[in-house]
């Protein structure tokens, strides 16, 4: 049985992944917080920006790894993702270990702001390393149980509901478990092409999203300019302008080269299972 690390394990992602993958491989959970579903011999618990930490990871042999951890929403601490990308990259090369490496899509759409740059930077360094491994740019992952669009449902009243982002900018969500099949698929036939993909399911506006989660013929109203300014201010102070402004951007993945090289055709958004 193929024995997997994965990083971020307490995360939505990551969290996620373990449930779907343990049911075929030895999967393993390293991050900084317990995950509480799973039992304490199938966690590390310690801090991947610090590579002297790794020593008890190097006995375990594993035959890949699958890097979800990274810190986005907190500006004075973004800096560590590349500390931890560069820690697991340099793991997986001394140690023969496939990576499937979890990067952004904000690439794509906002390429200078904090995190893309991080992400991207991270990218590089794979690819000039002795592994294989596969990349993917995931546009929005969600669940039925996500915050998100628990969030989404919060502000229905009267069968109408707001939208921060314009009612009529695009994405392309796509669900975790989704996710879960194509990374089972790339380890349970080792299709490590060493190539990056864009993931996403097929585009859909963010009035159909909003109406699509409260089961309505709901009415979606931009949030008024004057309202969103000041919202704006506040969120810029805490996530960073660039990240803001990429959620009035369309965020359209082309998943050609995912469809091909892995015969893998993402769902359609919907919120019922």
């Amino acid at each position: 049985m193929k024995k997997i690390l994965i990083t971020g394990g307490s995360g939505f992602v990551g969290s996620n992944l373990l449930k779907k993958l343990n049911q075929k491989f030895h999967t393993i959970s390293v991050d900084a917080h317990h995950n509480n579903d799973f039992s304490k011999d199938k966690q590390f618990i310690l801090d991947l920006a610090k590579y002297e930490n790794y020593d008890q990871l190097k006995k375990e042999n594993f035959d890949v790894c699958i890097h979800t951890a990274g810190i986005f929403k907190n500006k004075k601490e973004i800096y560590k993702t590349n500390i931890m990308d560069t820690s697991i990259i340099n793991f997986c090369n001394e140690h023969n270990i496939k990576l499937i490496y979890l990067s952004t899509f904000l690439i794509n759409v906002t390429p200078n702001s904090d995190y893309a740059k991080l992400k991207f930077s991270g990218e590089q360094k794979i690819q000039k390393g002795n592994f294989d491994y596969v990349i993917i740019r995931p546009e929005s992952i969600y669940s039925l149980d996500e915050k998100k669009i628990n969030f989404y449902k919060k502000f229905k009243i009267f069968n109408s509901t707001i939208s921060f982002p314009r009612k009529d900018v695009f994405r392309s969500p796509s669900h975790i478990n989704d996710l879960g099949i194509l990374i089972e698929k790339i380890i349970e036939k080792n299709m490590f092409t060493n190539k990056i993909y864009e993931f996403g399911g097929p585009k859909i506006s963010y009035e159909d999203m909003l109406i699509k989660c409260n089961n309505s013929n709901l009415k979606v109203y931009n949030i008024p300019f004057f309202i969103k300014y000041f919202l704006k201010l506040i969120l810029n102070f805490k996530f960073g302008k660039s990240i803001i402004d990429s959620q009035e951007l369309d965020r359209i993945t082309n998943t050609e080269n995912l469809e091909s090289d892995f015969d893998f055709q993402p769902r359609e958004f919907s919120i019922n299972e």
